[in-house]
């Protein structure tokens, strides 16, 4: 009888530390996309400030976004749904979606540039400017800007 209950103990210690250690990696999951949340926020705003952004004064031409996407090459994926009424794979009917970060990414790409939108996103968060950015790339490769149909002048 007393083993039983020394086991019935252990067992319930067990069960109380797998709930605690669920709630630790739910707690620190949190933690994540906040501070991610946050950081995307800060990005926002330093872009939003910057002067490279004022298309009024801007001397790059404006692309839309259906340029840019064909320019990179993005890859439209139509989601695929079950019909189970015709007991096969179909197209969804909603509009697809475009990872900006992923398209910005390509475009540099694109360009000959080894950068992505994260090494943009830390310049940008660390004082830096979309400007600096570009005169970092076109240092590291000058003959971009004649590539693939992208004109961007440094002020």
């Amino acid at each position: 009888m007393n083993v039983d209950r020394k086991f019935m103990k252990m067992r319930t210690y067990s069960i109380a530390n797998e709930q605690l250690d669920q709630i630790s990696d739910s707690l620190q999951n949190l933690l994540r996309q906040k501070r991610q949340a946050l950081r995307v926020r800060e990005f926002m705003t330093c872009l939003a400030q910057d002067p490279a952004l004022d298309y009024e004064k801007s001397s790059c031409g404006k692309r839309s976004i259906t340029e840019l996407l064909q320019l990179a090459e993005y890859p439209i994926k139509q989601e695929l749904v079950y019909d189970y009424s015709k007991k096969r794979f179909v197209g969804s009917n909603q509009k697809p979606h475009v990872d900006m970060a992923e398209l910005f990414s390509m475009l540099l790409r694109r360009l000959g540039v080894n950068a992505t939108f994260e090494d943009f996103m830390d310049h940008m968060l660390n004082g830096g400017s979309i400007n600096g950015f570009i005169q970092e790339c076109l240092e590291s490769k000058p003959q971009f800007t004649k590539q693939a149909g992208l004109n961007y002048t440094v002020k």
